[in-house]
């Protein structure tokens, strides 16, 4: 049962001459005796489909007349809301019911059917909002990047009809009872209106979505109120999705999506449309920042920490769900599982470092990154760095040393701080090498104590020598494959470390990189 057409049941699989015709096809689920199994939540046989069963021209074309319909449940909610997956049906030809052991292995298969079912759309549901997450970080990093206000919505309109596989979308402000076109997307090149005034008709989809805030859907449009060239564009639009966008406290835009074709918006399309929307939003109170202020540091600040405060709690639930099916909660892990589960398991843990970064540049950028200060030895978080590195080391066979003086190095800093610092400098090692990774790290107590971080990786061209500490700046390196991450590392790495005096810089090196941490001494 497709949650996007709960009218009708998808036949998706089939065994025998007759069932393998219906693949692929619908059923309606009114009046049929599997939608009564559906509504019920029980088991129902009939000798005597072909007249009690609205499908009878179906059911004549395979001569048949007996039937067992089981309802596929575990008694467990999906993420969508279902508790329901479907209907497996077993079919024989003539009245000739089924026999004791024949039900009970009809039943039996059934439970069996259900959880992996279960399973599997649990499965799949994380690996779409895994999906929708990546979807919505990259677009987040893209606006985040982009100044000019005119390609920042039409980036977000081709994102948005690209992700739910639309056929047009428009961004329009609300302005009392009118939508202002401000721009829009089409597949097909159609004209679209910018500038146009429309008339928000009442009690439809698009005025409650504004009035409630909600994203809403709807079927088609109302075209006696749109003009010659809108009339034609929507002339065959079937299905649209209103997402309200919140500026300034209050409903000002709507992303306004449409389908040609008859497959509905669905919950999880709406869910990735919102966190589009999301991004919209700030992306408009960017532009009117910037407009009115000039300032980029605070409107890439805001950006940043409601985009990664949107995606950490969807994140949380995905890792969530991804451990439950790795330790067994749900049963015993299928064996084919357990690749794409750790697949998975390691990508969700890459998203959320991503999203951490995000919170923390944008809590530099705001003044409002929460720092504790101590007196601690500086080997001692070199130390620490190291064993945390090392399972990563193990796996790529690399060689990590230190040399370390024998009397403590004091700093007055905050310890989580710093090991934020050693992390990103030792997995840059560790990543940007084509060969064995191969790094050292030296401490240097004096006047000013010293972290130094050798490696004998790709190395850094030397016109990119200060451009590496840019927020969002990335180098691509021709001999590896492009790595994930935000370009946040560096540059937040520096930011730390001259918010306690310091400073982080790249040294020239004969081969590989080499980078200095300086930190004031405690006096």
């Amino acid at each position: 049962m497709p949650p996007e057409r709960p009218s009708h049941f998808r036949i998706v699989a089939g065994s025998g001459p007759w069932a393998e015709r219906q693949v692929g096809r619908e059923w309606l689920w009114l009046g049929s005796l599997a939608g009564s199994a559906m509504s019920q939540s029980r088991t129902l046989e009939s000798s005597r489909l072909r007249a009690e069963s609205a499908l009878h021209d179906i059911l004549l074309d395979g001569d048949i007349d007996t039937g067992r319909l089981i309802p596929l449940s575990t008694g467990q909610e999906l993420p969508d809301g279902r508790t329901a997956m479907g209907v497996i049906g077993f079919y024989r030809t003539g009245s000739r019911p089924f026999s004791v052991e024949e039900r009970d292995l009809m039943d039996e298969f059934g439970k069996r059917v259900s959880l992996t079912l279960h399973r599997a759309e649990l499965l799949d549901s994380a690996n779409r909002a895994n999906d929708r997450l990546k979807t919505g970080l990259e677009l987040t990093l893209e606006l985040a990047a982009a100044l000019d206000y005119r390609e920042v919505i039409r980036r977000l309109l081709r994102r948005a009809v690209e992700s739910v596989g639309a056929d047009r979308a428009s961004l329009s402000l609300v302005e009392g009872q009118e939508l202002i076109v401000e721009d829009g997307h089409d597949r097909e090149g159609r004209q679209i209106p910018i500038g146009g005034r429309y008339a928000i008709p009442p009690g439809s989809p698009t005025d409650r979505a504004i009035r409630t805030g909600r994203p809403k859907v709807g079927e088609g449009f109302d075209l006696t109120r749109l003009d010659g060239p809108s009339r034609e564009a929507h002339s065959d639009s079937l299905h649209t999705a209103i997402i309200p966008l919140t500026l300034g406290g209050q409903v000002g835009a709507a992303l306004i999506l449409v389908r040609r074709s008859d497959q509905p918006f669905s919950g999880e399309d709406l869910n990735l449309l919102q966190l589009i929307g999301n991004a919209a939003a700030v992306a408009l109170r960017n532009a009117e920042l910037f407009g009115q202020a000039h300032d980029l540091t605070r409107t890439k600040s805001d950006f940043m920490n409601l985009a990664a405060h949107e995606l950490r709690t969807p994140l949380s639930v995905i890792a969530g769900y991804v451990s439950m099916l790795l330790d067994g909660t749900f049963g015993t892990t299928p064996q084919p599982w357990v690749h794409p589960l750790a697949v998975l398991a390691a990508k969700t843990g890459e998203l959320g470092t991503l999203v951490e970064d995000l919170l923390v540049a944008a809590r530099l950028e705001a003044g409002t990154m929460p720092t504790a200060v101590s007196d601690f030895d500086l080997r001692e978080s070199v130390r620490e760095c190291v064993d945390r590195s090392l399972p990563r080391a193990e796996l790529l066979g690399a060689k990590i040393t230190i040399d370390l003086p024998e009397a403590p190095v004091s700093v007055r800093a905050d310890p989580d701080h710093i090991a934020r610092i050693l992390d990103n400098l030792v997995n840059n090692a560790l990543t940007y090498t084509s060969g064995t990774p191969w790094v050292r790290i030296e401490v240097t107590g004096g006047p000013l104590n010293v972290i130094t971080v050798n490696d004998r990786g790709v190395g850094i061209p030397e016109d990119l020598r200060e451009r590496i500490f840019e927020r969002f700046y990335r180098v691509d390196h021709a001999d590896l494959p492009r790595q994930a991450g935000t370009g946040l590392g560096l540059a937040i790495s520096r930011d730390l470390a001259e918010r306690h005096g310091g400073r982080l810089e790249l040294l020239r090196s004969r081969s590989g990189a080499r980078f200095r941490l300086s930190l004031p001494t405690v006096t």
